[in-house]
């Protein structure tokens, strides 16, 4: 098969057998295979990992672990983990109120595992790696709201 590419007004051609541009497809196609199965079990990964997390959260609460899996209930336990009144979840509904109150939420949550608002904006940009240390460090101790 001849390809031909006229590049302002140079004429540029190359002689690639079919068989070489199939394998090339073929190795394209398997390379894009492998990053998405590499991607997915990747994302199934920190997935698990943020549910064994919260789930951890949750026991530290002494709230029921079970609530992690439940919609709309996970958020009301969090909201009573971090020492927010339950009836903010009625905030769901409206998408900017509840980007704030989830932000609010979460520097409140910091404030009840005795840690710095720096924590905080750690768990914003970061939760993979700052909610499973607030899970898993025996040091962190929670205190509810007085």
């Amino acid at each position: 098969m001849d390809v031909a590419l006229d590049v302002s007004g140079m004429l540029l051609s190359w002689n690639i057998d079919p068989v070489v541009l199939q394998a090339m497809a073929w190795g394209f196609g398997a390379i894009l295979w492998g990053l998405a199965i590499v991607w997915t079990v990747v994302y199934i990964a920190i997935l698990v990992l943020m549910i064994v997390s919260y789930w951890k959260i949750f026991e530290k609460a002494g709230q029921p672990w079970r609530g992690v899996f439940i919609p709309f209930y996970n958020i009301y336990l969090m909201l009573k983990v971090a020492g927010r009144p339950g009836a903010r979840l009625r905030w769901l509904l409206l998408p900017p109120v509840f980007g704030i109150l989830m932000i609010v939420t979460i520097f409140d949550l910091t404030k009840r595992f005795w840690k710095h608002r720096a924590f905080g904006i750690g768990i914003l940009l970061l939760p993979f790696i700052f909610i499973p240390i607030l899970a898993f460090d025996k040091s962190i101790i929670y205190t509810p709201k007085q």
